[in-house]
């Protein structure tokens, strides 16, 4: 793509967006206080083909990996199938923020004052990273950038290696 075909969707108030298997997921703001998460084939982007696979109440920050659609409904972390979007399981995770890498969840802990944590894809083997609050986090090769709401700082994923970024 050269930037030459831009094209609106008929969708107002996106709140965020993601593109996994030639797919658009996006949330829609609320409509009668309800979000939705919706799909478009990217092939077809006219908003003619757009599905809604769920609706909710604060539904924030979305993400794709590994044949799964992840969101934020109300602060719990939640899984989606994208092969059966009505199976969707609520992670044991509260979290507003959030990254997925290498089979791994990566959340600031809202039940911990926002603290930085690991999960397993299925929310069960949690562990503390550090005593940060992190607001923002971004994966980049070995290293976790993470936002405390003053400071960028990076660590391992493994905990190790703190370091402020300039």
């Amino acid at each position: 793509m050269d930037g030459n075909e831009k094209l609106q969707l008929d969708s107002p108030n996106p709140l965020c967006f993601n593109i996994y298997n030639n797919k658009l997921y996006f949330l829609l703001a609320a409509v009668n206080n309800l979000d939705s998460l919706y799909t478009i084939n990217v092939s077809n982007l006219d908003g003619t083909n757009r599905k809604e696979l769920y609706r909710g109440y604060n539904l924030f920050n979305l993400g794709a990996y590994e044949n799964s659609i992840y969101f934020v409904e109300n602060h719990n972390l939640k899984k989606m199938d994208i092969s059966s979007p009505s199976l969707i399981q609520s992670l044991p995770i509260k979290s507003n923020y959030y990254n997925i890498i290498q089979y791994s969840i990566y959340f600031s802990n809202n039940s911990d004052s926002y603290k930085l944590y690991k999960s397993d894809l299925g929310g069960l083997l949690i562990s503390k990273i550090c005593d940060d609050n992190a607001i923002i986090i971004s994966v980049i090769d070995d290293w976790l950038y993470y936002y405390t709401g003053k400071h960028l700082y990076r660590i391992k994923q493994d905990g190790t290696g703190r370091q402020l970024v300039d």
